[in-house]
């Protein structure tokens, strides 16, 4: 950027790591420091614009806890290593899957979450081609990150839905009520002022309690704008709590009584992994 000047030409090929389907031109139109404004030969097209979670800063976090939340989001940095190594030296999916444990104690319920999130969600990832070994600490991150508004109320992160919500909303203060509808936007919100990430880890936050049918939150979006990450961490996230709330669970039952809500491309093929598992 530094030797481009006003009204030098330059293609436009990526926005935000989006690929354009075609080259766009552009003209500088000023510069500011290092950032340089353009203007477009023509219009980006509306589908890459919607591929972006927009979202606006409106959420209060006293500044102590904001603070505590920043150094939990720095920890989770140091620590990605060490997690994504013992992830590293897991069995085949499977075997892996097939051995997994819960403590489901109230008070470890958060920390058993995030590592069977950890590991499902790395384990059928690379299964399904959808994540390479040098991305997956986005899903580590994802995990680790994903109920940081709700650890002060650890309960509230058991609420699976905006009808059990509605259902168990009056056993809880108002302040209480709006974290949990804060949930998704405050871990997105972490992960956008968190310079190391990527838009996809921002998307994934910010998608995580929405459900194919638009009865998600917080923008109540179907499964065709659901990105196949997304789609991955929300499926994992209803394995991970059947798994902890049933002792005696097993794959079949889970298909069984999930498919029919999760319907479209990218949960088909979730699930026909896990329905893999089954077989001996």
């Amino acid at each position: 950027i530094k030797f481009l000047s006003q009204n030098a030409r330059l293609s436009l090929l990526m926005l935000n790591q989006h690929a354009l389907k075609n080259m766009t031109g552009a003209l500088i139109a000023h510069r500011s420091g290092g950032t340089i404004g353009i203007s477009l030969d023509q219009e980006i097209p509306q589908d890459i614009f919607d591929q972006f979670a927009y979202i606006s800063r409106e959420i209060k976090i006293p500044p102590e806890r904001l603070y505590a939340d920043q150094q939990y989001r720095e920890t989770v940095h140091k620590n990605m290593a060490v997690v994504l190594k013992r992830l590293q030296k897991k069995a085949k999916l499977s075997a892996m899957l097939n051995r997994l444990t819960a403590q489901r104690a109230g008070a470890q319920y958060l920390k058993n979450h995030i590592e069977l999130l950890c590991d499902t969600t790395c384990s059928i990832g690379k299964t399904l081609g959808w994540v390479s070994e040098s991305s997956l600490e986005k899903l580590i991150y994802v995990a680790y990150m994903h109920d940081i508004r709700y650890f002060e109320k650890p309960e509230l992160a058991r609420i699976g839905s905006l009808e059990e919500f509605a259902i168990k909303k009056d056993q809880y203060s108002k302040e209480d009520q709006i974290a949990f509808l804060e949930g998704p936007t405050y871990s997105a919100i972490m992960a956008r002022e968190d310079e190391s990430n990527s838009a996809d880890v921002e998307r994934i936050l910010l998608q995580q309690k929405e459900r194919p049918n638009g009865k998600g939150f917080p923008h109540g979006i179907k499964v065709q704008k659901m990105t196949p990450l997304s789609c991955l961490f929300i499926l994992c996230h209803e394995l991970v709590d059947y798994v902890i709330n049933n002792p005696g669970w097993t794959f079949k039952e889970f298909v069984l009584i999930t498919k029919p809500s999760f319907q479209g491309p990218y949960f088909s093929k979730i699930f026909a992994v896990l329905s893999e598992t089954e077989k001996p």
